[in-house]
C-alpha cells in the first residue's frame, strides 16, 4: 500500500521527503522503494509517530529494573504496580509537555532544541528537605483566578427576515388557521383592498419551529404573529417551550448522535434551520429526567409482574427473587497507561430478574465521573469539586479519585429493590464481580437473618474450564506434533471440546431431569468416567433416532 501511495503522489509531480508511520509499520520502505524507481536519488526519511513513541517510552520505563528501594511498598508487586507505573506514567506525560514547549518556543528550529534538551536534563526538582532547584513545575497554578469570559447566548427565537430557500417544519392544521387570521383580519381593517397579495415578511424561529407574520403589499396590512406548532403548557414563567423541539430531543435520545450532529443532520441533511445548542441541551435536560422517571416506574411494575408470576406458580415467597447483575465500562480496558487509577469514567449495572423469560430489568445504577461544568470551570481557573462543588447542575455523582465499584453499585441495586418490599435470594454474576456481595451487605442491615447467595455465570463458568484446561500441564506425549506450538494447538481444540462436551451433557440432563439437582448430581460421577473413557477411545458409537427423528450417536462402554 505504501507504494501505491507513492505512486499516486509521484503523478501529481509531488515528492514525500518525511513519513510519520509506527514502529512496526512499513509504510514509509514502500514509498521510498515506489520513488527511487522514478527517481533514483531520492531518499525518503521514516519519523517516529509520537503517540506509539509516547507508549514504548512507557513500556520501557515500566520495565526497566530498578533497585529495590527505589519505591515505596511492603511487597514487590505493590512496587511494581504503583510505584514504578506512576512514575512511567508521569515521565511519559513530562517528556511529550517538555518538548512540546520547546517546540513552540524555538519556532520547531531542531538544532536549539537539542541543545536545550541537553540542559532540561540535567534540571532538578526540588528534593525532600525543600531545598529549591533550578526547575520548574509543568502544570503551575494561577497566582489568581481567572476573569470568566461571557460567552455569547444565542437566543432561540431570533427575527430574520425571509431571503433564503430553506425548509420549515410546520404543523397542517396551523396552515389554515394562519390562512383564517390572515384573510379575516385583512376583511376586518377599515381601508378597502379589492385584490390584496400576500407575502412572507417575518419567521420568527422559535426552537424546531417558526412564528410566522404576512404583508399586503397592496395596503400595508401586516398580521399578528401565527404559531405554526403546538406549545407545551408549563407552569413555570416565561414562554412555553415548542412540542416539535421536545418531540425531536426524545426521539433522538435513544441515538448515539449528540447535539452537533443532531443541528448538522438538520442543517445540512434536511436544510432546516436548528435550534441552537442551548435549546438543544436544555430540552435534552428535561427529557432525560422525565425518561428516568418513566424507566424507574416501569422497573417497579416489572417487579409487581414478577411477583404475580411467583404468586401464580405456587411459590411460598413471592417476593423473594434470584437476579443476574453486570457492570460495563465506558472503556476497553479497565488499566489506563496514560494516568494512574481506572481508566473508565462511567460505569452502569443492570440487575434481570430470572423468574421470567423475559428477563426485565428491575434495578439500574449509573456512576458518572464527567461533568462538563466543572471541566469548564477549572479551565478557566477556578478550584472546583465534583460532585456537587459548583454552582448549577452537576452530572458528576463519584469523586474523580474515587475508583468505579461493583461492590457499591451493588449496594445501590439491594437498596431499590427492597424499597418495592423485594428480598434477592440468589446473584448471578462473572467470577470477578462483587456485585452479590455488595447487595447482601446492603440487604443484611435492614434484614439481619437475610443471605445473598452467590451463583456463577454459565457463559463466564464455561471460559474459566477452558482458560484452565488449556493452561493445564500435561505431559509431553499428550498430544501429537513435531514442536512445541502443534502441541499446544492439540491442547487448545481439547479444551474447546471438552467445554462443549461439558455444557452439552448438562443441558441435556437438566431436560431429563426436568431441573432435579440431586438426580443430576447422581449421574454426574457416571458421565465423568463416560467422559474419560470416551477420550481414550474404549467406546464404541451406536446410532439411534430419537424423537424429532434426528439422528444421534450415543457412546457406550465396552
Amino acid at each position: 500500500m505504501g507504494k501505491e501511495i507513492g505512486l499516486q503522489v509521484d503523478r501529481q509531480n509531488v515528492l514525500i521527503k518525511y513519513a510519520v508511520t509506527d514502529g512496526d509499520g512499513r509504510g514509509a520502505e514502500g514509498i521510498n522503494d515506489a520513488l527511487k524507481v522514478l527517481h533514483p536519488l531520492w531518499k525518503v526519511e521514516r519519523q517516529a509517530d509520537p503517540i506509539h513513541l509516547g507508549r514504548s517510552q512507557f513500556r520501557q520505563s515500566n520495565s526497566a529494573n530498578f533497585s529495590l528501594n527505589m519505591f515505596s511498598g511492603s511487597t514487590r508487586e505493590k512496587k511494581k504496580k504503583q510505584g514504578q507505573k506512576v512514575l512511567s506514567q508521569d515521565l511519559k506525560a513530562r517528556c511529550s509537555l517538555v518538548f512540546n514547549e520547546m517546540w513552540k518556543e524555538n519556532c520547531g528550529n531542531l538544532e536549539k532544541i537539542k541543545n536545550a534538551y541537553l540542559e532540561c536534563l540535567m534540571l532538578l526538582l526540588p528534593d525532600v528537605e525543600g531545598n529549591p532547584g533550578s526547575a520548574k513545575l509543568l502544570r503551575p497554578h494561577p497566582k489568581s483566578l481567572k476573569i470568566l469570559k461571557k460567552e455569547a447566548i444565542f437566543e432561540s427565537h431570533d427575527e430574520i427576515h425571509v431571503k433564503d430557500d430553506t425548509y420549515r417544519a410546520v404543523k397542517m392544521k396551523k396552515i389554515t388557521l394562519l390562512i383564517n387570521v390572515v384573510v379575516n383580519l385583512h376583511n376586518l381593517q377599515d381601508i378597502k383592498c379589492e385584490n390584496p397579495n400576500f407575502e412572507l415578511t417575518k419567521v420568527i424561529k422559535y426552537g424546531s419551529g417558526v412564528k410566522c407574520i404576512y404583508k399586503c403589499t397592496k395596503c400595508k396590512f401586516t398580521s399578528p404573529r401565527v404559531n405554526l406548532f403546538d406549545e407545551i403548557k408549563t407552569s413555570k414563567p416565561g414562554p412555553n417551550p415548542g412540542e416539535l423541539t421536545r418531540m425531536f430531543v426524545s426521539a433522538l435520545q435513544e441515538t448515539p448522535m449528540g447535539i452537533k450532529r443532531r443541528r448538522f443532520l438538520m442543517a445540512a441533511g434536511l436544510n432546516i434551520p436548528p435550534p441552537t445548542k442551548r435549546t438543544l441541551q436544555r430540552h435534552s435536560n428535561v427529557v432525560a429526567n422525565e425518561i428516568k422517571e418513566l424507566n424507574d416506574n416501569d422497573m417497579k411494575k416489572k417487579l409487581e409482574t414478577v411477583k404475580d408470576v411467583n404468586r401464580i406458580r405456587g411459590v411460598k415467597e413471592p417476593s423473594h427473587i434470584p437476579v443476574a447483575i453486570d457492570t460495563r465500562y465506558n472503556s476497553m480496558h479497565i488499566v489506563s497507561t496514560k494516568k494512574p487509577g481506572q481508566n473508565a469514567s462511567q460505569a452502569i449495572s443492570l440487575a434481570c430478574e430470572q423468574v421470567t423469560d423475559h428477563k426485565f430489568i428491575v434495578a439500574s445504577v449509573f456512576h458518572n465521573k464527567l461533568c462538563w461544568t466543572g471541566a469548564w470551570l477549572k479551565g478557566k481557573g477556578l478550584d472546583v469539586t465534583c460532585p456537587d462543588g459548583h454552582a448549577g447542575t452537576c452530572t458528576a455523582n463519584v469523586k474523580p479519585t474515587t475508583p468505579l465499584s461493583e461492590y457499591l453499585m451493588g449496594k445501590e441495586i439491594g437498596l431499590q429493590v427492597d424499597r418495592q418490599n423485594v428480598l434477592i435470594k440468589y446473584a448471578v454474576t462473572d467470577g470477578d464481580g462483587r456485585g452479590a456481595e455488595g447487595i447482601n451487605d446492603a440487604l443484611k442491615v435492614l434484614h439481619p437473618l437475610w443471605k445473598v447467595e452467590r451463583q456463577a455465570d454459565p457463559i463466564h463458568l464455561g471460559r474459566s474450564q477452558f482458560r484452565q484446561s488449556n493452561s493445564a500441564n500435561f505431559s509431553l506425549n499428550m498430544f501429537s506434533g513435531s514442536t512445541r506450538e502443534k502441541k499446544k494447538q492439540g491442547q487448545k481444540v481439547l479444551s474447546q471440546d471438552l467445554k462443549a462436551r461439558c455444557s452439552l451433557v448438562f443441558n441435556e440432563m437438566w431436560k431429563e431431569n426436568c431441573g432435579n439437582l440431586e438426580k443430576i448430581k447422581k449421574c454426574l460421577p457416571r458421565v465423568l468416567d463416560a467422559t474419560v473413557r470416551c477420550y481414550t477411545g474404549i467406546t464404541y458409537a451406536k446410532k439411534v433416532k430419537v424423537k424429532n427423528l434426528q439422528e444421534m450417536y450415543i457412546y457406550e462402554g465396552k
